[in-house]
């Protein structure tokens, strides 16, 4: 059955990540079996011991970043960072300016997103971090980063971080929190399987139908640049295709053939890009 908050999901304005995240404020704010939960995690995916933190959320930095809860210990000082994701990209502060907040007390990073973006904002990650730390860790298991024992960046699904947090409020019998995290939970669902998110009337500006078009043509000029290179002559064969969710191009060179795509299914589900280029040899597509 659906929940109450994630019946309302299609009327809620503005961003999902803030609903998302002032619901796990509330629950760390009142619960230590809630805090528990967290910690284990991060005991689990860097060895770093945290307790008794203050949680607040929107906490605003030297540079304007505003994650969406910071953890303070008894000095004050920074040392969790959680910042809630669902399709959203990363912004000019993640997570370099995050990071920065807590690697002098060796704090952790943790970012919450759906399962099924977890590799690709791993490697957005880890891409932002190796431009700007030597010495980066990766460990797959926990999808952990460690960088110059400074201190570390986690990622969990929703899914799991809510699995762990109703083990904790089980234990503790919180059971007015636990109908308060069932409520969260299903916001989540809602969000991560709806297909078709609430539409606000910025989305509908021209600048995004302009936007969008540009990618088409970005597509276009790419080939255009290729014919001039001297790789090979583009075969007659080339054709044009528009297709649910995106804009292929496909062409042969030599013995190989290639696709050049505008692809926004595997934008959302796969990395931070909605260009692909593929390649296939003539002689595997005969025989595979």
């Amino acid at each position: 059955m659906e929940s109450l908050l994630g019946s309302f999901y299609s009327r809620i304005r503005g961003s999902q990540e803030d609903i998302a995240s002032a619901g796990l404020c509330y629950l760390l704010e009142r619960s230590d079996h809630a805090k528990e939960a967290v910690y284990s995690i991060i005991r689990a995916g860097s060895n770093t011991e945290l307790k008794d933190l203050s949680f607040r959320s929107q906490v605003s930095g030297e540079n304007q970043e505003r994650p969406d809860l910071v953890g303070t210990d008894a000095e004050g000082r920074e040392r969790l960072i959680i910042e809630a994701k669902f399709m959203a990209g990363l912004t000019k502060n993640q997570p370099v300016q995050y990071m920065k907040r807590v690697e002098r007390v060796a704090g952790v990073l943790l970012f919450v997103c759906p399962s099924q973006r977890m590799q690709s904002l791993k490697r957005d990650l880890y891409f932002q971090i190796h431009k700007n730390y030597d010495k980066v860790i990766v460990e797959d298991k926990q999808f952990h980063i460690r960088f110059a024992d400074l201190c570390s960046v986690i990622l969990i699904s929703w899914e799991e971080l809510l699995r762990i947090m109703e083990l904790e409020l089980t234990r503790g019998e919180e059971r007015e929190l636990l109908s308060d995290l069932h409520q969260i939970r299903g916001l989540c669902e809602k969000i991560e399987s709806e297909s078709i998110m609430p539409i606000s009337s910025a989305d509908l500006s021209p600048s995004i139908g302009k936007r969008v078009l540009s990618y088409y043509q970005i597509v276009d000029k790419v080939f255009e640049e290729l014919k001039n290179e001297p790789v090979g002559a583009v075969s007659a064969g080339m054709k044009r295709t528009a297709q649910y969710g995106g804009y292929s191009i496909y062409f042969q060179v030599r013995n190989l053939n290639y696709t050049l795509a505008l692809n926004f299914d595997f934008w959302q589900k796969y990395a931070g890009t909605p260009f692909w280029f593929t390649f296939q040899d003539d002689y595997l597509q005969a025989v595979g």
